[in-house]
């Protein structure tokens, strides 16, 4: 997999509170935004699947 370097700028108490939740999970800051942003992302496409199945009629609560 190749890998990309993102730099992001944040608050210092926003990176602070990144960081103490990294360490209280036991995980790096990096690992931790990886997770965050593949929860984000998998969020984000099941609500366009369901928008898309909702606008062809394929939505049966």
């Amino acid at each position: 997999m190749i890998r990309n370097t993102l730099t992001i700028r944040l608050p210092d108490d926003t990176a602070e509170r990144l960081r103490a939740l990294a360490r209280s999970r036991g995980l790096s800051v990096n690992t931790l935004i990886e997770a965050l942003s593949a929860q984000a992302l998998a969020a984000r496409d099941t609500e366009s699947h369901f928008r898309a199945s909702a606008a062809l009629g394929a939505f049966h609560p």
